[in-house]
């Protein structure tokens, strides 16, 4: 999944300028944030009941530059076929 970043629109751009005059962090609290917390909301919908297991795979590399904004438990790697295959392997559910 890519970053999911917003248009650069009027409003975006307002909202930006107003964070950056407020707290001095305009593209993050505009831009950055919106982006990363949608990206996780979608993540999310691969789990629907408490026994539901996924691998989410943020494959745009500038996950990799926004990771202190991501959960505990994410891994980097340019190997991630391995990651999924052992994941997929013990958490196999008899069906």
């Amino acid at each position: 999944a890519g970053l999911a970043l917003d248009e650069m629109t009027l409003e975006r751009r307002a909202l930006i300028e107003y964070y950056d005059k407020k707290f001095g962090k305009g593209m993050a609290y505009a831009y950055l944030y919106p982006a990363i917390i949608k990206a996780l909301q979608a993540s999310g919908r691969a789990i629907r009941k408490e026994t539901d297991k996924a691998a989410i795979i943020f494959m745009d590399d500038r996950f990799s530059s926004y990771k202190k904004m991501l959960p505990d438990g994410v891994i980097e790697t340019s190997n991630y076929i391995n990651y999924v295959k052992n994941f997929f392997m013990h958490n196999a559910v008899n069906v």
